[in-house]
């Protein structure tokens, strides 16, 4: 049991002792917060701090990655690895169900061309769950044909013009060619903005498919699912598909990857589906459209394999800087046929993974590797640069060649220029949608995450890299006395280059005072400006307060955006690359500077209390939430950040007696009503729904008091202070309109005279 061995304190009392509130608050109000923002260089090196992590971290991933393949000389060490790159590539991508034993295929409608014929299909990849797509096939079939899936990319679905002639192309070559839509695009989005008439200002209209895979990936990162996952079980269902087709060759099952998107699914697709033959993947693996050209003499060493995060989730998989950067994920293909795909010019001389693809397939002594490119550069304009929106007639000059020679596909006189409406290839028809159950994927994701709640221990299990860092030190720069609070300035040095700054205020004359650790994504400087009567009370009351900056926060922040295309989503999926999240460091951050203040003589068994707020407002009444992803301005994104540290902080420990939380999230089940949600990419925890949901996890901890205050919703809409009780009913919630100083001091002093027992 913790020591209640200290007297209830008179707060009363050291209230005249101290001065007014006033004054304290004023003092509060006037201090200089900046710790390692001094002047202005020290401000862009702090809120460059988070950023220079990241980054060295993929340097040295990246060194890591060079020293093991240096050290490759034969076949077998290539498999050794290999087979470890497969099974961690198959581990990111999330959880796929049992494979049917049938792919479930209808035919919607059809039409005749002149040689060929296009069905308009829908086939099952998963129960519910069907995959619009067009399947050109010879008008006469053949024996020993070869299959083509075509992956388009984010430009442009299924129906788009450069598909339809290679469907077309083929097809008269006595080829079978399947075109699916990818999941969002097309008929298969998950928006409702299809026109001009869509949404009443101006927007982008085609790229809307694109901007939603933010929202697709996340909303499937709950269940630990993946974009890239659903994306690559619906195509290894259409090779099933192909496969059951009469006269199929199987030693011919060939798969393009279009450039903007396309060729990632495609190469990881192919990287774990061995019945794939032969695979072009443009754009993937190495020097990218954005890259410098022609790459320096040094690319072998300076080249970044890892690459970095964005919002862009097919291109920054979980986990892939550490164990499965994309060049190793083509290399996987070998001794397969690979053609290496490049949208523009392509410095092939210099590219060191062009040069690392040589030698995996001359180990094997296999000769099908191969390569397409284009022409200019991406700032260019056509026709200097070969922009297309799939694969132009230029990008194709390499694969017919390549296929040709490897499969004795004739190189084609011309492509076919017939093209159909995107009306016409549609698959879903009226008829269909009445015959066939298909759930919008928000609802399919929370119907998944219903059947798989496996409860809060789990989770707490599964929370990795948020064990405190025992070698960290609190590092005191300065000590003033001012009146009735002791202000005390510091920094923690925790893991590798990151420092947290912090600032103390304790009651003068008080030698053990309970402690508050109030954190903020603004940080200290917004508690001390905002919310100084608040501290001033605490103060008063004889309550010490710790006020850090976690990394990425206060004075470490990098920026003020935190939306789809922020900086902090890019560094949040950077983090992700290296197989954690920025959320679960900044545990670990709060976790350390608990321990350390504890630690210490005067905290070392003090009632502690943790406060969460943020000082974002709410989405009001008036606002209109369904709206694209460009659209301007868009709805406020919520920041229920520091709800989330706290609370997961304290789930962790037993050391947590109370806890404040104003602006929190009450349930990341909120981010499956709809196709529309604003949180930050970093509030975002992968495989949260597997195990449990905020309410659970509050339920069952053991901190004795939880405050809830203007608590909000995935699309940041104030939640009634009825639902959050229906919902966090083992907490005691105090939501009446106390002010949060007043219930913290009441609270407080209750543990003071009631010392909570713990477990032994």
């Amino acid at each position: 049991m913790r020591s209640g061995c200290f007297a209830a304190l008179g707060f009363v009392l050291l209230a005249g002792q101290f001065g007014l509130a006033q004054d304290v608050a004023q003092t509060l109000r006037q201090l200089d917060s900046a710790i390692l923002a001094s002047d202005a260089e020290k401000k862009r090196l702090a809120m460059r701090m988070l950023p220079n992590d990241l980054s060295a971290r993929i340097a040295a991933a990246n060194e890591r990655e060079t020293a093991i393949w240096n050290g490759l000389k034969e076949q077998k060490e290539w498999k050794a690895i290999s087979n470890e790159v497969r099974t961690l590539l198959r581990d990111s991508l999330g959880s796929w169900p049992p494979k049917p034993k049938e792919v479930l295929l209808r035919i919607t409608s059809t039409y005749d061309g002149d040689g060929y014929r296009i069905d308009n299909v829908l086939y099952q990849s998963r129960p519910g769950w069907w995959v619009t797509a067009n399947l050109y096939s010879p008008r006469q079939p053949r024996e020993k044909m070869p299959a083509f899936i075509l992956v388009h990319s984010h430009h442009a679905p299924k129906s788009e013009g450069e598909l339809q002639e290679m469907g077309v192309t083929w097809a008269k070559q006595g080829c079978i060619v399947l075109v699916p839509d990818l999941l969002g695009h097309g008929e298969r989005r998950q928006h409702p903005f299809i026109d001009r008439n869509s949404y009443p200002k101006p927007y982008r209209v085609s790229r809307q498919d694109y901007f939603f895979r933010y929202s697709t990936n996340a909303q499937l990162s709950l269940i630990g699912d993946s974009l890239m996952g659903w994306m690559v079980w619906d195509l290894m269902r259409g090779v099933d598909l192909l496969l059951a087709q009469p006269g199929v060759d199987r030693s011919k099952i060939i798969m393009l990857g279009s450039v903007a998107g396309g060729g990632d699914p495609a190469a990881v697709t192919a990287a774990l589906d061995e019945r794939i033959t032969a695979v072009v993947p443009f754009n993937f693996g190495g020097p990218q459209p954005e890259s410098p050209f022609p790459l320096p003499d040094d690319a072998e060493k300076t080249f970044n394999y890892a690459g970095g995060g964005s919002w862009e989730s097919t291109r920054n998989l979980r986990g892939s800087a550490k164990g499965f950067p994309a060049w190793s994920i083509i290399g996987l293909i070998a001794p397969r046929g690979l053609v290496y795909g490049h949208e523009f010019s392509w410095d092939r001389e210099r590219d060191p993974v062009w040069k690392r693809l040589n030698r995996v397939w001359g180990w094997y002594g296999s000769d099908q590797l191969s390569y397409a490119t284009g022409r200019g550069r991406l700032s260019g304009k056509f026709p200097e640069a070969s922009h297309c929106n799939n694969i132009g007639p230029v990008q194709r000059v390499g694969i017919h060649a390549a296929l040709n020679e490897w499969f004795d596909i004739p190189v084609p006189m011309k492509d076919a220029p017939e093209r159909r409406t995107s009306e016409q290839l549609n698959a879903w028809t009226t008829d269909a949608r009445t015959a066939l159950n298909s759930l919008p994927l928000h609802q399919a994701v929370s119907e998944r995450a219903r059947q798989s709640n496996a409860g809060r221990y789990q989770f707490l299990r599964a929370m990795r890299s948020t064990t405190p860092v025992r070698s960290s030190e609190l590092r005191e720069t300065d000590r003033e006395v001012k009146g009735a609070v002791t202000i005390v300035r510091g920094i923690i040095q925790t893991d590798r280059q990151i420092q947290l700054p912090i600032v103390m205020l304790l009651p003068t004359g008080v030698p053990n005072p309970p402690l508050v650790v109030a954190v903020a994504r603004e940080g200290k400087d917004a508690f001390l400006r905002d919310r100084a009567p608040d501290l001033a009370k605490l103060i008063q009351a004889g309550i010490a307060i710790a006020l850090p900056d976690l990394r990425g926060c206060g004075e470490t922040r990098p920026g003020t955006d935190r939306g789809r295309t922020s900086q902090l989503t890019s560094l949040s999926a950077t983090a992700q690359m290296l197989d954690e999240t920025l959320l679960e460091t900044q545990v670990r951050d709060l976790r350390t500077v608990i321990a350390l203040l504890v630690k210490q003589d005067q905290f070392a068994k003090s009632v502690l209390a943790l406060w969460g707020e943020s000082f974002t407002p709410a989405n009001g009444d008036d606002i209109r939430l369904d709206v694209p992803w460009d659209a301007d301005p868009l709805p406020t994104f919520a920041d229920p950040w520091a709800g989330l540290v706290t609370m997961f902080t304290a789930a962790m420990t037993n050391r947590v007696d109370c806890l404040n939380i104003r602006g929190g999230l009450t349930a990341y089940q909120t981010m499956l009503e709809g196709p529309f949600f604003y949180l930050p990419h970093d509030c975002i925890m992968p495989g949260m729904l597997l195990n449990c949901d905020l309410p659970e996890l509050a339920n069952g901890s053991r901190t004795k008091y939880l405050r809830l205050e203007a608590m909000v919703d995935a699309l940041n809409r104030l939640v009634p202070r009825e639902q959050i009780a229906k919902n966090y009913k083992n907490c005691q919630i105090d939501n009446d309109g106390r002010n949060r100083a007043e219930w913290l001091i009441e609270k407080i002093n209750d543990l003071v005279e009631n010392p909570p027992r713990l477990p032994n």
